[in-house]
């Protein structure tokens, strides 16, 4: 369940913070001060009014006082909640982060960043203004609600009884929001993640629209992008003020009920003009309250919405709902009658065996590995070709164990992937990308990031050992240098020397590299095999490539 789910986050923060939980009592003990009480005074205070001006004068001071105070702690209230909403979100930032991880663990996969990460944003967003709401007005607002009920019960038992109707209304008002308004939602939410999406490719391509003058022709693209949105949006708002339309009348009917009762009560002498008018503040205070509680429950049924559609659209699972739990539940019955495990354990020659292989890309309507058997031996220079799409560099990842295949086996050192644990498994492999992507440190911190336990002494000797002094000195603070975003301050050769010390340090079995010169000059070629010949003698090497360069150095060639 979401709302569970939600719960939990809350919970985990106001553990680590134990000290808010006092605050938040307290302030909504002065929210419903505020609502009830106050209210309850004023109609009290009526009757002083009428018998002693001298004495309504103190009561009315005390009142402004009391008030005063009211609004003091009410700026206090916002300073705190502000603290707190942000280390909810931070909270929930962390949650996000266990999940993706937790889930990459368990079944290792290529992370889509623009959609997780516009995913993660909304949803920290909704958490955040969820906590705020909770317990700045839904938990304070329905105390007062409870107040008001035992009062009205104190002075006539029917009137409780029409605010008990009152709040049925309420509540349907809401569902009713829900059932009419999830699809304008989805397409709502569908629309944002295609125009952020767009933004992106926008902001990715600057230099191919710069270069064929197409500015005018994407900014218009944007911005239909961005009217669809609003159009969405607009509809939304429709939708939900018809249904806070009816919640609003049906609030107002049902207060006038209660008041017409209280009036009669009055005409009968049944209670005090002092308890009448404590009524009448304290309804019209009750209007206010519940005209935002029903809009507040709106609100939080549109983002409940909300919440369910990023997770479908991004594929960002966080919350089980009900259909999450049915649909896994059948996945795993799937998985269960498909996945058979023919082989736990072989006997081979081979470092790798690839039985019966298939691959078909989720989106994809044929499979673009189909069929295929190999044998790699320890030591060998393998050499991956073939056309372009033809699926070399998935069948690197299917080795690598981040793409799962539909069909097959691969077995390594005679043992099938299906019953190894993915870290004992990544253990043994170094992956080489075309454009390696670095973390936003030093050069030092990103070659250290394999083997943590390794010195910076331990890089300078490598350095020296592999003549690559000349490769970092030239930056102003040498291997301290901060690479940048993605290693965006280093040429492409600097970030395959980083990745190539990065992978050596960790001592791999096996070596993939996956297009590794495409984007290199002949000297940087040169200079990586160079150093992949030196530092990985008699290892086992994978390569995908269609450089003829890259080609050559392989012992044996293989045709996907």
């Amino acid at each position: 369940m979401v709302f569970k789910t939600v719960a939990k986050i809350f919970w985990e923060y106001l553990k680590l913070n134990p000290i808010y939980i006092v605050y938040n009592i307290f302030f909504m003990i002065v929210t419903v001060i505020n609502n009830f009480y106050l209210p309850k005074i004023y109609g009290e205070f009526y009757d002083t009014f009428q018998k002693n001006i001298n004495l309504f004068m103190y009561s009315f001071l005390f009142i402004l006082l009391l008030k005063g105070l009211v609004f003091l702690f009410y700026q206090i209230e916002s300073y705190y909640f502000h603290i707190q909403c942000v280390g909810v979100e931070e909270t929930t930032q962390r949650f996000i982060i266990s999940k993706i991880k937790e889930k990459f663990i368990k079944s290792p996969e290529e992370v889509i960043i623009g959609e997780k990460l516009i995913a993660s944003l909304k949803i920290q967003k909704i958490v955040r203004t969820w906590y705020y709401k909770v317990f700045q007005y839904l938990i304070p607002y329905v105390c007062t609600v409870i107040s008001s009920a035992v009062y009205m019960f104190q002075i006539d038992s029917m009137l409780p009884v029409f605010l008990g109707i009152l709040m049925i209304g309420a509540f349907l008002t809401i569902f009713s929001n829900i059932y009419f308004c999830y699809e304008y939602c989805y397409d709502s939410n569908n629309k944002y993640l295609i125009l952020y999406q767009e933004i992106e490719d926008y902001l990715s391509n600057l230099l191919t629209i710069q270069t064929y003058n197409q500015f005018e022709n994407e900014d218009k693209n944007i911005q239909k992008h961005n009217i669809n949105y609003q159009e969405s949006n607009k509809v939304i708002a429709k939708c939900s003020l018809s249904s806070h339309l009816i919640g609003v009348t049906l609030t107002i009917i049902c207060l006038f009920i209660i008041m017409y009762r209280s009036f009669k009560l009055l005409k009968k002498n049944i209670i005090k003009r002092s308890e009448f008018m404590s009524l009448y503040f304290i309804i019209t205070s009750l209007l206010a309250s519940l005209v935002y509680l029903t809009d507040l429950f709106q609100n939080v049924a549109i983002e409940y919405n909300n919440l369910v559609d990023i997770q479908k659209i991004s594929g960002l699972q966080l919350f089980d709902t009900d259909t999450d739990k049915d649909n896994k539940n059948k996945k795993d019955k799937n998985n269960k009658n498909k996945e058979v495990i023919r082989y736990a354990k072989i006997k081979t020659d081979s470092l790798i065996k690839v039985v019966d292989l298939e691959y078909r890309y989720p989106s994809a309507d044929t499979s673009i590995i189909n069929n295929l058997n190999l044998e790699i031996k320890k030591g060998e220079r393998i050499a991956l070709v073939g056309d372009i799409g033809a699926g070399k560099s998935t069948l690197l990842k299917i080795i690598l164990g981040l793409l799962k295949p539909r069909s097959g086996d691969i077995f390594l050192n005679g043992h099938n992937y299906k019953k190894m644990d993915y870290k004992d498994l990544f253990n043994k492999f170094g992956y080489m990308t075309q454009t390696p992507i670095l973390f936003n440190r030093s050069i030092l911190d990103n070659i250290l990031f394999s083997n943590p336990n390794s010195t910076r002494k331990e890089v300078i000797k490598l350095l020296e050992e592999f003549e690559l002094n000349d490769v970092f000195n030239k930056m102003e603070k040498g291997i301290d240098t901060l690479v940048g975003k993605n290693g965006s301050k280093l040429s492409g050769g600097q970030k395959q020397v980083v990745w190539f010390l990065r992978i050596y340090l960790h001592n791999p079995e096996i070596l993939l590299l996956d297009e590794p010169t495409a984007s290199l000059s002949t000297k940087s070629k040169e200079t990586l095999w160079k150093l992949i010949k030196k530092g990985f003698t008699g290892k086992t090497i994978i390569m995908a490539s269609h450089d003829d360069f890259l080609i050559k150095m392989a012992t044996r060639k293989i045709r996907i």
